[in-house]
């Protein structure tokens, strides 16, 4: 499954519940909706260490947070937001962040002027197996794991049978072998190679 690195801004159904964004595209994709819930931090901090874009925006108290915290939902790896001061021009310096309101409190810089705004995070339990990517915010459980090819399940913990789904490489004259994780190739009878190919025959003369 191909992570998103921006949710498509076309077609677009957005609610603000409760102090959380839900997000459904009216399209569709593999995904679903997602939804998270922002918390703002006490006093003034801003982590930098974990902020990946900058964007400033018009200034104007309750709808720059709002803007800021749209910004952050329409991208996948965004967990929180740091809003800085106005500027001269009149403007506010919004950075979109993977910082989560648990993770990495340690690193949670006083800056004078700054809000944190972070959301809560699913992903931190690392409930997605086998080295999965974790996405916060999707379905029910407030999360969805991108399993690799070879697992599968709602958290990745189902080996994926490559020999029954057809999904192998082996060649016609191999039997498939599932195993955990992965699959062997072997060759039949008559025939010899590495399983991924099977080269001529062996005529045996008695």
């Amino acid at each position: 499954m191909k992570i998103p690195s921006k949710l498509s801004l076309s077609l677009l159904s957005i609610a603000v519940l409760w102090g959380g964004w839900l997000h459904c595209p009216a399209d569709g994709n593999d995904f679903g909706c997602r939804s998270l819930r922002f918390k703002r931090s006490e006093g003034e901090c801003a982590p930098q260490r974990y902020v990946f874009k900058e964007i400033y925006l018009p200034m104007g108290k309750e709808l720059m947070t709002h803007d800021c915290r749209y910004e952050c939902f329409m991208e996948s790896n965004c967990l929180s937001v740091n809003i800085g001061p106005p500027n001269e021009t009149g403007f506010r310096l919004c950075q979109l962040s993977n910082f989560d309101h648990t993770q990495h409190r340690e690193d949670k810089e006083i800056r004078k002027g700054f809000i944190l705004w972070a959301s809560e995070n699913s992903c931190t339990s690392t409930p997605c197996l086998h080295d999965s990517t974790c996405l916060n915010g999707y379905t029910d459980k407030r999360y969805i794991c991108l399993c690799p090819d070879n697992y599968t399940g709602e958290n990745c913990e189902k080996d994926r049978n490559e020999c029954i789904d057809n999904s192998h490489d082996c060649h016609a004259k191999a039997v498939c072998n599932n195993t955990e994780g992965s699959f062997t190739c072997s060759c039949t009878e008559g025939y010899q190679g590495n399983g991924r190919n099977c080269t001529g025959e062996i005529h045996r003369y008695s």
